[in-house]
Parts: structure tokens; C-alpha cells; sequence
């Protein structure tokens, strides 16, 4: 189960059939990250075919942009890092829905040449990263900062209104404030597998993974020390969490399937936020890689793979019937969920044009 769920960080029964994807833009040309990028009248641009302004992405999804699978939501943008291609290092990019082609935000977005990027998460002044060498912001001014340096890194983050909460690969949740200073140890879980981490936070709380389960921890703990941890979710037939999301009631995870067998249908369950029995939504066919469920104030997003495509999924809350809203082909990688989009990442990876492809589907 364990080397299944290690798989996970490397890799990636709809009740009607979504309708096929509609390219609307073709594939951004070469660009060298280490050469001098040109400056429009708002930003710099890669080369890129012009894609229709205000393309409606429904029941098609609209293919956005290519070699990226790292990707987060900007209102109605996408963000995303491109790592395929590039003579230097990662670009971090962005493209909305009038833009005819993508906006490189900063040719090379790593702290140092060996440092690894990954998982972006908008802010309103800035865009944060998880890094081989911990915390990193990009200000929107074009100001990179290390601002949490951690020799065990960064694997994902989450952040409220002052803080950036983040785990590497060893079980511990930690903090640092957003304009940067001291990292925080919060809670370090005792376990011999962490598997990958997942955090989500709301108004009180700090939701985190570890060890295949769903903890939470106070935001401003009563008293002095470190804040107490408490149990949300259990682990489930040993299970792997690919993904989690909070609302104002409940929590939300999407599991793989049984560890048990190692075969099988995945879950998409909720549990209470006080936490409890979870209780089972719909059986899945998760896509198999992690970040693949997301949600806004009304409905559940996540991704499901099988027969060579990506179907992205939905479903109202708390709870209801689950609904197929676009497919593309390929292994699903992750998905972000914008004000009035839902972008997803879809990787074919056999014959001549093999690369990952960004989707848009509007709500």
C-alpha cells in the first residue's frame, strides 16, 4: 500500500458521458527560461497562438495551455508553473480568459539554481510555493523571497490572513509569517509512514494528513505551548488521501483505494469538523495522484481517471449525486478551482505529442 501511495507523488461509473474537450488554443512555442523575456504594455508574454476572449468551456472544456502541472486559480486565471521544455529554470506563467497568450510572470522562479518548486498557492499580494528548501513568495511587484527557509523543505502549504502553514515529507506542520520570519515547529506526528501532505485551512482551524489520516489544530491555541492536536478523521482501510478540502461545517476527503487490497474503487467521504464517523459520498476512480479535489461555497470538485482520460467530477453540498462536467485525454494531475472555472491538468503520455495539457470547463 505504502510503495503504492510513494507511486503517487511520481504518476498520476459517471452517470452520463461528458463531452469531449475543444482545443481552443494551439500549443505555446519554446522558450528558453535563462533568455531576456520581452516586455508588453502589463507583462511579459510567451509565444503562444491567440485563443478565443471569453471562450465558453461548457460542456467542452477549452484547452488552455501545455508542459505544466503544477496550477493554481487567480479569480479567473491560472496560474502555473512550466517545468517541460525549458533550457533553465521553471517559468511561473499565468493565462485568463481573454488573454491570447500566456503571461510569464518571472522566467525563473526558484530561490537558488538547485532548488526545486512546486504547489503555488494565490494570495492577494503575492503567490507562494513549496520548495525543496521550504517557503518561497513571489510579490506581485516581482520580489522573490526564501521567506521560511527549512533544510527538510516544503512538499504543500496552505495560508490564512498572516500565516503560511506547510509539512514536508516527515510529519511535521509547521508555520511562518506570510511577509517572512521565524518558522514555527506546530506539530510533529509520530508515525512510520507520513505518506503525501494535504492541508486546508478555515476560520479556527489548521486541518493536516499524515500517517493516512485527518488531524486539526487551533489557529490561536488557548495558553502557552504548542497547540494540541486532535483526531478528525481515522484512517480507512488504509487508504490514501488524494485530497482535501474544509467548509464551514464539514471536511472533505477524497480517498484511493483499499490499502487493504490494493485494488478497487476510491471514496469521497465527509466528516463532521468536530470530527466523527466519515460518512461516504460516492465511490470514485480517483486519477491516483494527490491535489485532485478541490471545492467552492456550493459544490465538490475532483478528478477521476480510467480508459486513457481525465473526467472531472461534481457534486453539490453537503452531499448529492455526482455528475461527469468535462473530460480531456490522458492522467489526470491536479485540478484549482476558480471564481467561475475549474481548471484541470491532463497528461498524455504516449505518441508524438505527449506532454501535459491545462483544461478549463466553466461552472
Amino acid at each position: 500500500m505504502r510503495l503504492a501511495a510513494l507511486l503517487l507523488l511520481f504518476v498520476g461509473c459517471a452517470p452520463a458521458k461528458p463531452l469531449p474537450p475543444r482545443e481552443v488554443s494551439d500549443a505555446p512555442k519554446e522558450v528558453d527560461a535563462g533568455a531576456p523575456v520581452a516586455e508588453s504594455a502589463d507583462a511579459s508574454t510567451s509565444a503562444a497562438a491567440p485563443v478565443a476572449a471569453n471562450e465558453p468551456c461548457s460542456p467542452h472544456p477549452c484547452r488552455v495551455s501545455d508542459r505544466a502541472i503544477e496550477i493554481a486559480a487567480d479569480g479567473n486565471d491560472v496560474v502555473f508553473l512550466r517545468t517541460f521544455g525549458l533550457k533553465g529554470g521553471p517559468q511561473l506563467l499565468k493565462r485568463g480568459p481573454n488573454d491570447k497568450e500566456d503571461v510569464i510572470l518571472a522566467a525563473d522562479i526558484r530561490p537558488s539554481r538547485t532548488t526545486r518548486v512546486r504547489r503555488p498557492v494565490v494570495d492577494k499580494d503575492a503567490i507562494f510555493f513549496a520548495t525543496s528548501e521550504g517557503v518561497a513568495s513571489w510579490e506581485r511587484n516581482g520580489v522573490l523571497t526564501l521567506i521560511g527557509p527549512q533544510s527538510s523543505g516544503a512538499e504543500h502549504l496552505a495560508v490564512d490572513d498572516t500565516n503560511v502553514y506547510f509539512m514536508g515529507n516527515e510529519c511535521t506542520l509547521r508555520k511562518v509569517p506570510k511577509t517572512g520570519g521565524t518558522v514555527e515547529e506546530l506539530v510533529k506526528h509520530s508515525a512510520g509512514y507520513c505518506g503525501p501532505p494535504h492541508i486546508a485551512v478555515d476560520d479556527t482551524n489548521v486541518y493536516f494528513t499524515a500517517d493516512e489520516m485527518v488531524f486539526a489544530i487551533a489557529r490561536t491555541p488557548k495558553g502557552r505551548g504548542k497547540p494540541a492536536k486532535r483526531v478528525v478523521m481515522s484512517r480507512t482501510e488504509q487508504r490514501s488521501i488524494l485530497g482535501l478540502t474544509v467548509d464551514d461545517a464539514n471536511v472533505y476527503v477524497l480517498l484511493g483505494p483499499s490499502g487493504i487490497t490494493g485494488v478497487g474503487k476510491g471514496k469521497l467521504v465527509r466528516v463532521s469538523r468536530k470530527g466523527g464517523p466519515a460518512v461516504e459520498l460516492a465511490k470514485t476512480e480517483p486519477a491516483n495522484n494527490v491535489h485532485s479535489l478541490g471545492s467552492d461555497a456550493t459544490r465538490l470538485y475532483w478528478l477521476e481517471g480510467g480508459q486513457g482520460k481525465t473526467t472531472l467530477m461534481s457534486m453539490t453540498k453537503p452531499g448529492g449525486e455526482k455528475k461527469p462536467i468535462g473530460e480531456a485525454p490522458g492522467i489526470g494531475y491536479g485540478m484549482a478551482v476558480g471564481k467561475d472555472n475549474v481548471f484541470f491538468v491532463a497528461w498524455e503520455t504516449t505518441g508524438p505529442g505527449s506532454t501535459p495539457r491545462i483544461w478549463r470547463v466553466t461552472k
